[in-house]
C-alpha cells in the first residue's frame, strides 16, 4: 500500500494560475539553452500555453481534464479522450517535486486497469526525447507508429 493518497478531480478556470506553472515547468528544459530569463521566457510560453489548450479543445472536444492532487495537493494533470474504439492518453504532466515517485506509474495503471475493463487499447503520442519512454516500455507499451519526433505507443489488455 502506497503512504500517500492520489486523487483526480475534474479541472475548472479556478486552476488556470497553477495549470501554467505546471506546463512552465514543464517547457522551461526545452528553452534552457536560450538562457533567458523567466521574465522573458513567461511570454513565449504563455502563447504556446494557450496554443495548445486551444487544439486539445478542438481536437478532443471530450476529452476528461483531470487535475493531479498527491496528500490533498494539485500536482499534476491528466487529459484522457475515451472512445468506443480506445482510450488516448492526451497528456500527463507533473510537478517536478513529485516526478520519479511512481504517480505517473501508478495513474497509467488505473487507466490500463480501466481499458482492461472496457476491453480496448489505451493510446499516447511521446516525444522521442522525452525520459517517459522508458516508462511506457516498462508499462508494457509498444511501439505502434514514429516519426522524427514522436512516437505513437499503444498498450493492448490481455485477452
Amino acid at each position: 500500500m502506497n503512504d500517500y493518497a492520489i486523487e483526480l478531480r475534474p479541472c475548472d478556470s479556478q486552476d488556470d494560475g497553477f495549470l501554467f506553472a505546471l506546463f512552465m515547468s514543464v517547457k522551461e528544459e526545452d528553452f534552457a539553452a536560450l538562457n533567458w530569463s523567466p521574465a522573458q521566457l513567461e511570454p513565449l510560453l504563455r502563447m504556446q500555453f494557450t496554443a495548445q489548450s486551444q487544439s486539445y479543445a478542438a481536437d478532443y472536444p471530450r476529452a476528461a481534464h483531470e487535475l493531479v492532487c498527491f496528500n490533498g495537493q494539485p500536482v499534476g494533470r491528466l487529459i484522457t479522450d475515451n472512445t468506443a474504439e480506445a482510450m488516448l492518453l492526451v497528456d500527463i504532466a507533473l510537478t517536478p517535486e513529485v516526478r520519479g515517485r511512481g504517480i505517473g506509474a501508478e495513474l497509467i495503471r488505473g487507466l490500463q486497469a480501466q481499458c482492461a475493463a472496457d476491453r480496448k487499447p489505451l493510446r499516447l503520442h511521446v516525444a522521442n526525447t522525452n525520459r517517459a519512454v522508458r516508462l511506457y516500455e516498462r508499462l508494457g507499451f509498444v511501439v505502434t507508429g514514429e516519426t522524427e519526433v514522436r512516437r505513437l505507443m499503444e498498450w493492448r489488455p490481455r485477452p
